[in-house]
């Protein structure tokens, strides 16, 4: 592993950074099968990143890309090329204007769960993006205007999940009202359209697309009781109509929560709850400079997530954490084709991650990391797989500025 600093400028200080990291893991369940059926492998990955963090006049430009090989012991038909790209611009003006624009995009090995029933056991490689952009007029006031859109994709290289990938457009204008530093309410509508190009299979070759749109009303708070704890959420009255597969149109509340505690200068707790549909949870973790974007592919009618970590921070050199994520899913097992309903039913089941951290930084350009995970799936009905997965990862990292 080896990083390269690039040039600072008068006073040693420069926005642009660089470097690369090692990391070595195992997978005890590759392909997420019964455990008669579970492929081990250990797998060895290198990265290589670059970015910078300029703020100029009122405006702020901010791009990390990473660049990853990844190389697996025993299945070498699994080794791949992937990375992430984010780029950020903020600004505003005098007169209370301001807007932002937003680019994600990651390639990486797919997490073999993405189609809920569907099997794939060879190299499936999953490319996801997202281009978000946003204008606020009233910034200073009480009362403001938000208009925001956004276009996302999903792809997958492996011919079996044809049926999961898409393409959406999202467009929202929302009301905002503060009427104290600690509390902010904002109101308004959500148009989605989205299109499965290969959503089933003719059986000759072919396939019927699938699109979809949906109407939200979005009610959404956030409040901010002090500098150690705040809470965002959203309530949403929901509709989403299908054109071939009208068993997943929904009409109803969706919605989502997130609150941060810190009782503690070391201490840290953080709450995430949703309650959504699969093609809306496929897109929740778009990730940001610290966290690859991550597409996922839920097929479900209907998700529901919690999640908590917590975080704790022992000394100034090092931070140990745990997160537990429990996810539980309503999906077809079987489709419809037009007027022709096909024999099946939809299937639930319930997965369960729980993980462990230990976070080390023996100095400002050095990061050692371990991290250990144990994730289960559990199947109430349908054709959906059970599994049972064990990981472990120890990473280095150094970044020169």
């Amino acid at each position: 592993m080896s990083g390269a600093s690039a040039l600072g400028g008068e006073d040693g200080i420069t926005p642009y950074y660089v470097g690369g990291g090692l990391a070595y893991g195992y997978d005890s369940n590759l392909f997420r099968e019964p455990a008669p059926l579970a492929q081990a492998d250990r797998y060895l990955a290198l990265d290589v990143i670059a970015g910078f963090d300029q703020p100029f006049w009122r405006q702020r430009l901010r791009a990390d890309l990473t660049l990853r090989s990844t190389r697996y012991e025993t299945r070498s038909d699994l080794d791949n090329l992937g990375g992430g790209l984010f780029v950020q611009w903020d600004g505003a003006t005098a007169g209370g204007w301001a807007g932002s624009a937003t680019l994600r995009a990651n390639q990486s090995l797919a997490t073999y769960v993405a189609g809920g029933d569907i099997t794939v056991q060879s190299r499936n490689i999953e490319r996801v993006g997202s281009l978000q952009t946003q204008v606020m007029y009233g910034v200073t006031s009480i009362w403001s205007l938000n208009g925001s859109a956004e276009l996302r994709g999903l792809t997958y290289s492996a011919p079996e999940l044809a049926s999961q990938e898409n393409t959406q457009q999202a467009l929202a204008i929302t009301a905002q009202w503060r009427p104290g530093t600690a509390l902010q309410v904002a109101l308004g509508p959500r148009f989605t359209h989205a299109r499965y190009p290969q959503a089933i299979a003719d059986g000759s070759g072919g396939f019927f697309a699938d699109s979809f749109d949906r109407r939200d009303l979005d009610l959404t708070t956030t409040w901010t009781a002090s500098g150690a704890t705040s809470v965002t959420a959203r309530l949403s009255a929901s509709e989403e109509t299908h054109d071939v597969l009208s068993r997943l149109d929904i009409a109803g509340t969706t919605g989502a929560i997130n609150a941060v505690w810190q009782p503690t200068g070391k201490l840290t707790f953080n709450l995430a709850a949703s309650r959504d549909t699969g093609s809306e949870t496929s897109f929740a973790n778009l990730g940001s400079a610290q966290q690859p974007l991550v597409g996922v592919g839920d097929s479900s009618q209907l998700t529901a997530r919690l999640f908590l970590s917590t975080s704790y921070q022992a000394t100034a050199k090092i931070q140990a954490g745990i997160t537990v994520l429990g996810e539980q899913r309503r999906l077809e097992t079987h489709r419809s084709i037009g007027p022709f309903t096909l024999p099946g039913e939809f299937g639930h089941d319930r997965t369960l991650t729980a993980a462990a951290s230990l976070h080390y930084e023996p100095n400002r350009t050095t990061t050692l990391e371990c991290r250990f995970a144990r994730i289960h799936r559990s199947v109430e009905s349908g054709t959906v797989t059970p599994f049972d997965v064990r990981q472990g990862q120890c990473q280095a990292q150094i970044t020169l500025r």
